[in-house]
């Protein structure tokens, strides 16, 4: 099954070299080390390759993450305030501990009832893409252009939605907008059938778990908090804690209006040992991990793609401008990408010790990551369907796949479709419905 896998999507398997390692990068900026809490990276996009000479864009097939959140749970706030309460009431807190304890009782009266819910950073991020987007592609948004726009369910999506369409309404009145957000789309915005895949998933657990349970020293991330280590051998479970900090520490980024970080608590080395982790099983779980099978990226990405075929299509024979755009999760959008083998996403990393060398979740999907597919034709309006032209755009970026290109980063659809239904034809899940 790997074999045919790597054989259909011909350079899935690569070898990335970075010019930094993660750990030299989470040394230089601790946030990197967030995994899917990084703030969306809108500072200093590259310039965009023109178009080959005479074509113009007309229609951009969009899935976004949504932005910036709160975190998903009351208790990811009110966890570390009982330990730390624990702490304090035995004198066992350091002056930094007291003063973490009072900030995390801050931020968790902040957070209530909005668990999960975007925040006001969340909201900007999608309203600068969709500046940026009219900014780079004003032909696809002009006069009468036309927006189909689909969201999952959740609150934190629908307003992702609602901010980047606003941004179309008010600088072109003109534009006809069809937006909702029901579960009927949910399909294809948020394919994630979990018992399935964790069915599938097996294999890949015995070396999984055995990386999961490998020792990090927190000694010094204790030290911040405690003044006495043995209260700390006797009384917290040695990740409780640390696990809860790491996550609202990561997730801190998400509130620009907030002054507050708890990043000093650990060392760069400490950061490392727990995003490692995570690392390897977002891996395992939603990229294509040879050892799973590479299961995710279909049972998640196959009926996104076949999505993104069938609209892709549709606004090219329908002859009219404009952006289907869909709002959904990051455990979507990830499978899709590592399922297309767009840039170095769809690596397949045998050693699974080697996943973090090769393979980095924090920049795939940050915080409203998404793909954008730009359609050209003709500014004559001559262009048969057989050359019509595509760029792909991950996080504002002009991204490869594994294809023969027109020029640049330019492919042509029919390429592209043949490519993608090439993938579809080979998936190992098909008896399934994947």
């Amino acid at each position: 099954m790997h074999r045919r896998y790597i054989t259909i999507l011909a350079v899935l398997t690569c070898i990335v070299s970075w010019a930094i390692t993660p750990r030299e990068e989470f040394a230089r900026d601790k946030r990197r080390s967030a995994y899917c809490y990084v703030v969306y990276p809108d500072k200093d996009l590259p310039a965009l390759t023109p178009a080959p000479r005479g074509y113009v864009p007309f229609h951009i097939d969009h899935y976004g993450r949504h932005g910036s959140r709160w975190l998903t749970n009351a208790r990811a706030y009110s966890d570390p305030i009982e330990i730390l309460d624990m702490g304090a009431r035995n004198g066992r807190l350091t002056a930094r501990g007291q003063e973490i304890l009072s900030q995390l009782k801050v931020l968790n009266e902040a957070s209530q009832n909005r668990w999960g819910e975007l925040t006001p950073l969340g909201a900007e991020q999608h309203r600068g893409i969709a500046e940026r987007m009219m900014t780079n592609f004003p032909q696809v948004f002009a006069g009468d252009a036309i927006i189909n726009a689909r969201s999952t369910t959740k609150i934190r999506c629908i307003l992702s939605m609602s901010n980047e369409l606003q941004v179309f309404s008010a600088r072109n009145p003109r534009i006809t907008i069809d937006c909702d957000a029901s579960a009927a789309d949910m399909y294809y915005l948020k394919s994630e059938p979990r018992e399935l895949i964790d069915s599938l998933v097996k294999p890949a657990m015995p070396q999984l778990l055995d990386l999961m349970k490998a020792e990090i020293d927190f000694s010094h991330f204790h030290s911040q908090l405690f003044n006495d280590p043995q209260f700390v051998a006797d009384s917290i479970a040695p990740a409780d804690l640390v696990g809860k900090m790491y996550e609202l520490a990561s997730n801190m980024q998400s509130h620009s209006e907030m002054d507050m970080s708890f990043y000093d608590l650990f060392t760069v080395d400490e950061l490392y040992g727990i995003w490692n982790k995570f690392n390897t099983w977002n891996y395992v779980y939603l990229a294509a991990c040879p050892q799973s099978g590479s299961a995710c990226p279909y049972v998640t990405g196959v009926p996104l793609l076949r999505n993104i075929i069938a609209s892709c299509d549709a606004a090219i024979a329908s002859g009219n401008h404009g952006a289907t755009l869909r709002f959904g999760h990051d455990t979507v959008i990830m499978p899709t990408v590592c399922l297309m083998g767009l840039d170095w996403y769809g690596a397949q990393v045998s050693d699974m010790s080697k996943v973090s060398d090769e393979w980095q979740n924090y920049r795939i999907f940050p915080m409203a990551a998404n793909l954008q597919m730009v359609f050209y034709r003709h500014a004559e309006g001559k262009t048969s369907p057989a050359d019509i032209l595509v760029k792909f755009l991950y996080n504002e970026h002009e991204a490869t796949l594994p294809i023969s290109a027109v020029e640049g980063p330019y492919y042509r659809w029919n390429d592209v479709k043949s490519y993608f239904e090439n993938i579809l034809a080979m998936s190992p899940y098909k008896a399934l419905g994947y």
